[in-house]
């Protein structure tokens, strides 16, 4: 069991021209770390990958009511490489195919269409929630440090208490307007959850260079769509 005591006074202001010091008097008591690791089936589309760090993620920022990263899409069934070639193969074909018969050309736009969307989409939630990764909450080790060999990240819980002591050390023109803003409140916590990660881990969390390659390949089969059906059999 580790105790640590953390004293700080703030300055707040309160009216045109009251000022108040409002002491902080913060005790914690950290027990023995519990492995709390579950198993998990990741699939193999970047979004899937993404995905899993952003649900855990989401477990350990839940406990400091921070806001939730969001999930990337067409992880469960369009971005399967063999269905993103699939998809590449029916735009080359159906837009070929409407050289002569320009009704073929809507599965070629819609193909497209639907992959660039996805992209774009994935990469601007990448975007917003940029750092993925929590910065005290989330812990970086080596290879050789992780406690359980061949794992590339764990959870733990940590018995965990808080007891926040809050009161006023100066006075205020006007007394009232001081109850109204310090408040005295003890704030418990049973237990914090951890989570332990290698650059195995790490390289999950970074910008999946599938997706910029998508995107290139779907603009580029959008526009071989359009030049197809505009093409004219003399």
């Amino acid at each position: 069991m580790q105790i640590f005591k953390d004293n700080r006074v703030h300055v707040s202001t309160i009216g045109d021209n009251g000022i108040i010091l409002v002491a902080q008097d913060t005790n914690v008591q950290m027990g023995t770390p519990v492995y709390n690791t579950k198993f998990a089936f990741v699939r193999r589309t970047y979004p899937a990958i993404y995905n899993h760090v952003v649900r855990n993620m989401n477990t350990l920022i839940k406990q400091t009511k921070e806001k939730k990263k969001r999930s990337m899409r067409g992880g469960h069934f369009f971005l399967y490489r063999y269905m993103v070639l699939l998809a590449f193969l029916l735009c080359l074909g159906f837009g070929i195919a409407s050289v002569h018969v320009k009704a073929c050309a809507s599965v070629s736009f819609i193909l497209s269409i639907l992959h660039i969307f996805l992209s774009i989409y994935n990469i601007v939630i990448y975007r917003l929630n940029h750092p993925i990764l929590h910065p005290y909450l989330a812990i970086p080790l080596t290879p050789e440090e992780m406690p359980r060999s061949g794992w590339k990240n764990l959870f733990y819980k940590i018995p965990f208490h808080t007891n926040v002591r809050t009161g006023a050390l100066g006075a205020l023109i006007d007394p009232t307007r001081i109850v109204a803003a310090v408040q005295f409140e003890n704030t418990h916590v049973d237990e914090i959850q951890i989570m332990l990660y290698t650059n195995t881990y790490k390289a999950d969390a970074k910008f999946p260079k599938e997706c910029a390659f998508y995107l290139i390949l779907f603009i580029i089969m959008f526009i071989l769509s359009i030049i197809f059906v505009g093409t004219t059999v003399s």
